[in-house]
């Protein structure tokens, strides 16, 4: 997929998130074996550098070590799989070989691998090893490679396909290996979680493989209040792939952008936008060494969305055959519109620094141009963060700020100077300030929260304006630069012409290019209504309250000379953003608003059009 600079290449592995079809099942089958007895004919073998003698076993009951996790949940899993409990063990040095006996492939031109695993990762590699030779060589694909440490693969079982037919193609002495690679001499090496192997096929190549790859991720962030999320601007791209043997003909592919109910097992509530593409014919072998990116001439700009989640989804399917695996035809990604946080990502994974030495790293969040001017504004920002074993947090002291990006700075930042110093760049102005000390109970990733202040009078929070670019960061120098910032790898934030600048970092040079696949910053700003007066204030009569004090709801009755659309907000008398409605085309009508939810006490609720704002207070009592 490529968007400026992003580049991503397939290698012939790719994770599917399900079971074998149907289809796939009926697939010619060259070799399998689901380890119903013991491992033999596999050979294992230790090939790390101290020879610990770590070696893969056959299990029924899952890891044993201190941090195990969960058994694998495969077909066949009660009669055995394969084990390699790198936790258990904990040696400091694993290269463990597990090697299938001689297949004879002499009579297939092709060969795809499938098999059904539960791994997590730590400090550690996944690998499938391939030999067309019985052995005397082999050939390394690296599955499982984009996840980071402490992430496990998707769903358990997670079903991996490896295409080995390059290799294999026509010959009588194949062997693969299941190879588990930590030891690389660090302290950490050699003590990860454990890798769980079963139900291993090697198939026939299918004729008709449709495969999804990476997509462009639509929403600018994983969450967006509901105050900022009109007009919201969203592209779609994803990179397709023809797996199967034969060319594909009438595929259509298509996105959509659905409202989610938000159980334990998220479900489709509604679907809110949808867009396809027709082709007449895919190729076989399309977007096997290359990439083939497919991107959507639409973009969905979103309108007045209720607090909650959402999903986009990609899907594609040929009208004229049975797709051999359905559960590759599908790629989804969730995302939220919250009460008052901007967010990169929904939880901490791993630190990085971007520099041996001093460095910032920051986000781009966009305010909303659909409210007025002066509504909202910025009291608290979260972040995450970690230090070593021999280098704690504790009593360390960092910087944050909050910059508002000129409007001279072009919309792909092509003229920003990214050699000007952090806090004295021309395109960027410095509207808010804060500075954190560890306390002595801060722990790793912890999420924490720090109040901000306005750069120019000192007051705590900072006001917003609409349709603004703003670059929040956190700068970590002195005795904080060895600290490790809290980032995510969850979601795939690709440089686009609509998101230009995502995750940022600074260290004598600014790098604005965007992280792709890597890493998004755990830095999160709240954004809370403004409790001083309206700056473009309303008439007196477009809103009136009763009951007042409420119990279980109140009533306001709206009256506008021409009818608009409006906004109209619950916070408490912080601006904590509490509850929020949008109605259309309102000239005189009465809108009902819950407070059975509320505790006693006063509240603000603010009318908003683009006209200005009416705030007023009222009484909860129960």
């Amino acid at each position: 997929m490529n968007f400026f600079t992003k580049s991503i290449q397939f290698f012939g592995v790719l994770t599917i998130t399900a079971l074998f079809s149907v289809t796939a099942l009926a697939q010619k089958t060259i070799w399998s074996d689901d380890f119903a007895t013991n491992l033999a004919p596999w050979t294992t073998l230790d090939k790390s550098s101290k020879l610990k003698g770590n070696l893969w076993v056959r299990s029924t009951v899952g890891p044993t070590g201190m941090f195990k996790i969960d058994p694998i949940k495969s077909a066949t899993a009660a009669n055995g799989y394969a084990l390699f409990d790198s936790d258990t063990y904990c040696s400091g040095s694993q290269d463990a070989w597990l090697i299938s006996p001689t297949i004879d492939n002499s009579a297939n031109a092709t060969g795809v691998l499938f098999f059904a695993q539960q791994y997590r990762k730590y400090l550690d590699k996944s690998l499938v090893m391939a030999s067309d030779d019985d052995g005397a060589t082999w050939k390394e694909f690296e599955v499982n490679a984009s996840l980071e440490n402490t992430d496990a693969v998707a769903t358990n079982p997670t079903i991996t396909e490896v295409d080995l037919s390059s290799l294999i193609a026509n010959k009588p002495k194949v062997k693969i290996a299941f190879r588990f690679l930590s030891d690389d001499g660090s302290a950490d090496a050699g003590c990860g979680y454990s890798w769980m192997i079963d139900d291993v096929k090697l198939v026939e190549k299918p004729k008709n493989n449709l495969v999804l790859g990476d997509f462009l991720f639509g929403p600018a962030n994983y969450s967006t209040p509901a105050s900022q999320i009109e007009g919201t601007e969203m592209q779609f791209a994803v990179d397709v792939k023809n797996a199967g043997s034969v060319d594909q003909p009438n595929v259509k592919l298509k996105v959509q952008v659905m409202k989610m109910v938000d159980v334990a097992v998220p479900t489709v509530e509604k679907v809110i936008y949808s867009d396809s593409l027709t082709f007449t014919t895919l190729a076989s072998g399309l977007g096997s060494t290359t990439d083939s990116t497919f991107t959507f001439a639409k973009n969905y700009v979103a309108g007045k969305l209720a607090v909650g989640l959402y999903m986009f989804r990609y899907t594609i399917a040929s009208k004229d055959s049975t797709d051999f695996n359905l559960a590759d035809n599908t790629a989804s990604q969730f995302f939220r519109v919250s009460k008052n946080i901007f967010a990169k990502e929904n939880a901490p994974q791993s630190g990085l620094r971007s520099s041996t030495g001093d460095y910032a790293v920051g986000n781009m969040y966009t305010t909303s141009k659909n409210w007025a001017t002066g509504n909202f504004v910025t009291k608290n920002i979260y972040f995450a963060a970690a230090g070593g074993a021999t280098d704690p947090l504790i009593g360390k002291d960092i910087n944050f700020y909050l910059f508002e990006v000129d409007d001279k700075i072009d919309a792909d930042f092509n003229n920003f100077d990214d050699k000007q110093d952090l806090t004295s760049n021309d395109g960027l102005k410095l509207v808010g300030v804060s500075n954190y000390v560890f306390p002595d109970t801060t722990a790793n990733y912890k999420m924490m929260k720090v109040k901000l202040e306005d750069f120019a009078t000192n007051l705590p929070g900072v006001s917003l304006l609409a349709n603004k670019r703003y670059f929040l960061a956190v700068e970590y120098v002195g005795n904080s630069k060895t600290i490790f910032h809290a980032f995510s790898k969850r979601i795939n934030y690709f440089q686009t012409a609509l998101l230009p600048v995502s995750t940022f970092t600074y260290s004598g040079t600014w790098f604005l290019g965007g992280f792709g696949t890597t890493d998004a910053a755990v830095l999160r700003m709240e954004v809370d209504l403004k409790t001083t007066s309206d700056d473009l204030p309303l008439a007196e009569t477009v809103m009136s309250i009763s009951p007042n004090p409420a119990n279980d709801y109140i009533n306001l009755d709206l009256n506008f000379e021409q009818a608009a659309d409006i906004n109209v907000v619950i916070a408490d008398v912080t601006g904590k953003i509490l509850d929020m409605k949008d109605f259309d085309g309102v000239s005189k009508q009465k809108v009902q608003m819950a407070t059975d939810n509320l505790a006693a006490g006063t509240y603000l609720i603010r009318v908003t059009t683009k006209e200005g704002t009416k705030t007023k207070k009222f009484v909860v009592q129960h």
